[in-house]
């Protein structure tokens, strides 16, 4: 029949529209089914993620700190630092030699010591403090060094009127000779005065040499010519060794005679290397010598200087200074002669 709807087909519509909703209904239990599972691994991803963060910062923090070491490396083992290094480490193993040379001088120098050759350090040693005496009364005039000193006859009649001076000798001030006539009982010493070389040669050589009173003495590549029949009154010297006088009295004496020389200077003790020897010196200049000695011997004996001695040399030379008289003397020198120099004798 037109116009009515054939039941098989509303069944198959029916059937298929069924098999249509189950089909969307399994699509949509499935489709949720994968959701959840793309949820679960998402949320897997995003832990494994922020895991390899925190293993990629700790990484990267492990290789700044490498870096570090490898710069702070870099710099230790550098060519210019190694070099440096090397230098550091020879110049304390010199300073270990050097220290343990002086070590042993020390243990050596403390060991008993019966003489001051018993070793070669002490007898350096005393030859230090040799030397730092004769430095010392060299360069600093000490009142008990001025003496009377007795001059020594030559008792040679081709010389009658010249005298020697003592080696220790440093400086003649005053010379004074007993012009005593024979038979008389009083004793006249009468001040001889210093000329110098040049003076003593026009004074002597303007004599007439004829004359009877006249007599020749050679002196060295020349003469002078000296009264025979008068006591002296001037004198000279032309080698700082011996003592020439203008005159002498033949009729007293045949030469001059060391005992009627009364003289004044400054004589020079010996340095005696003996082991009971004291220095010729004030109580108060022993501080002194002994810094001198000390300040040299460690320049010599360490190469190195002591700062500490020559200080205390200085302080103790300018305090020398003000307080080297124990009496009181007149600031001006009033001798006849200020200046007889010689120089230092130091023979090892």
């Amino acid at each position: 029949m037109e116009g009515s709807i054939d039941i098989k087909l509303l069944l198959s519509l029916g059937a298929m529209l069924v098999s249509v909703v189950s089909a969307s209904v399994i699509v949509k239990q499935k489709l949720a089914s994968v959701i959840e599972q793309l949820n679960d691994l998402k949320k897997d991803y995003e832990s494994r993620l922020r895991s390899l963060d925190q293993r990629t910062d700790k990484q990267e923090n492990l290789i700044d700190l490498n870096s570090q070491k490898t710069e702070v490396l870099s710099s230790i083992l550098s060519p210019s630092k190694l070099e440096s290094q090397h230098r550091e480490i020879e110049r304390i193993n010199i300073m270990t030699h050097n220290n343990s040379d002086r070590l042993t001088k020390i243990e050596k120098m403390h060991n008993a010591v019966d003489s001051f050759s018993d070793t070669i350090e002490s007898e350096q040693v005393a030859y230090i403090i040799r030397d730092a005496y004769y430095d010392l009364i060299n360069n600093i005039e000490i009142p008990e060094h001025r003496k009377l000193i007795p001059l020594t006859a030559l008792g040679d009649t081709t010389k009658p009127s010249t005298m020697k001076v003592p080696d220790n000798v440093r400086r003649v001030d005053e010379v004074r000779y007993n012009t005593i006539l024979t038979g008389a009982t009083i004793k006249a010493y009468e001040v001889v005065t210093w000329l110098e070389p040049y003076q003593f040669l026009s004074e002597t050589l303007s004599r007439q040499s004829t004359d009877s009173t006249i007599v020749t003495v050679a002196v060295d590549n020349g003469e002078v010519f000296i009264y025979n029949n008068k006591a002296p009154t001037f004198y000279t010297s032309f080698d700082d060794e011996f003592l020439i006088f203008d005159s002498y009295d033949s009729a007293v004496d045949s030469t001059l005679q060391a005992s009627k020389f009364i003289v004044w200077g400054l004589e020079e003790p010996v340095f005696t290397m003996a082991n009971t020897f004291v220095p010729d010196i004030d109580v108060n200049l022993f501080p002194l010598l002994l810094n001198e000695a000390k300040s040299t011997a460690h320049v010599e004996l360490n190469q190195q200087a002591n700062p500490k001695a020559e200080q205390q040399a200085l302080r103790q030379k300018i305090r020398w200074q003000s307080d080297k008289h124990k009496v009181s003397e007149a600031s001006d020198n009033s001798y006849g002669r200020t200046d007889y120099g010689r120089s230092s004798r130091r023979k090892r």
